[in-house]
């Protein structure tokens, strides 16, 4: 089978699963206790009902009480789908953007290594900018020269914002190639890293399309192994945006177990979540960014994270994977857009009496 007839065959299931999630037949009458919601449409009360626990969740009380300054940041990472190996290709992102038009979306992990020296550089980077974006480009590797040229790789493609990954605990990852989470331990090696991709990324021109890049990103983890204390990640930030001006963290909120202790899939689960700490920067660099990730499966945790945080944005993972069309009022409950549009249509094929 060839190349072309696989990447068709990819399309196609896309398609049907976007239609098994975004267009559903349920079976109506007044006494059928209906879970599910349609979309707002563009004239929709200030209300939204969300699925899975019927919530209803006003959209001001996903801000904060001081709208001058949460309003800077309604155009910028409020909500993102965290990069995973196997599942943000650019399927999948394509099949997100008719969720959500305005989340920032991550491709999967990167290494330096293979895109540099890599003869069809367009299987790691291919996309569709005009669809695809606000799209991340997320690098793994651990040699300035090296991540210098992948990034200077990624924008003559077109690729406007480069993400470094800090967090991967993957044992292939950390020990072998000493990159992701292993990096933690190394606080001015990433910076380095990230003066080498700015070099390119900010002071070069524009991408290839034309648009001016934005600054690069660091995603980490808040701590590996024993070095896990919230005054080591405090340094850690200090000593990245001190050297590189880094001025956007997203953090995950465990720690990593690193050596082939546990699996990545454990390194999700086991170590305990520490949402305080990420809490504690945001006061401790005021002049920072940070979006918090880990563990984070519904709006009404999300509107926890806005409030009692005052996180910059939210980054959800595996939940997006699992149940698609749950987060189908992103636009409209975080941007305060209206939502792509999509249905959810009401048949009323079967009658409940008594």
């Amino acid at each position: 089978m060839t190349c072309y007839s696989i990447q068709c065959i990819q399309c196609v299931i896309s398609v049907l699963f976007l239609f098994t999630q975004l267009v559903i037949v349920v079976p109506y009458s007044p006494h059928f206790n209906m879970r599910f919601y349609a979309l707002p449409s563009r004239h929709a009360a200030n209300v939204i009902k969300l699925p899975a626990k019927g919530l209803s969740l006003s959209r001001a009380s996903l801000y904060s009480t001081s709208s001058a300054d949460t309003l800077k940041f309604v155009d910028n990472d409020r909500f993102s789908v965290a990069p995973m190996m196997d599942y943000t290709d650019q399927h999948q992102r394509t099949l997100f953007r008719f969720i959500s038009k305005r989340s920032v979306l991550y491709t999967e992990m990167v290494t330096c290594q293979a895109l540099v020296h890599a003869q069809d550089k367009t299987k790691f980077l291919d996309c569709d900018f005009n669809h695809e974006e606000p799209l991340v480009l997320q690098l793994g590797g651990s040699d300035p020269k090296m991540c210098r040229e992948a990034a200077a790789v990624a924008k003559a493609y077109g690729y406007k914002e480069i993400n470094l990954n800090v967090g991967c605990p993957s044992d292939r990852v950390a020990d072998a190639g000493c990159f992701g989470a292993a990096l933690m331990a190394k606080p001015d090696l990433v910076a380095d890293i990230m003066l080498s991709i700015d070099e390119v990324m900010l002071n070069s021109g524009s991408s290839s399309s034309g648009s001016t890049c934005r600054p690069s990103t660091v995603k980490c983890r808040i701590g590996i192994d024993e070095c896990d204390s919230y005054e080591y990640l405090c340094n850690f930030i200090h000593r990245i945006h001190e050297k590189a001006k880094v001025n956007h963290f997203i953090i995950q909120a465990r720690k990593a177990i690193l050596g082939g202790k546990l699996s990545p899939e454990e390194n999700r689960k086991i170590p305990p979540l520490k949402y305080n700490y990420v809490y504690r920067l945001i006061q401790d660099f005021p002049h920072l960014k940070f979006t918090i990730n880990g563990g984070i499966l519904s709006y009404e945790e999300i509107d926890k994270h806005f409030k009692e945080g005052r996180v910059h944005g939210v980054m959800v993972g595996r939940q997006v994977v699992n149940t698609p069309y749950y987060w189908r009022n992103i636009d409209s409950l975080i941007y305060h857009q209206a939502d792509p549009g999509i249905r959810l249509f009401l048949f009323s094929t079967m009658s409940f009496s008594n």
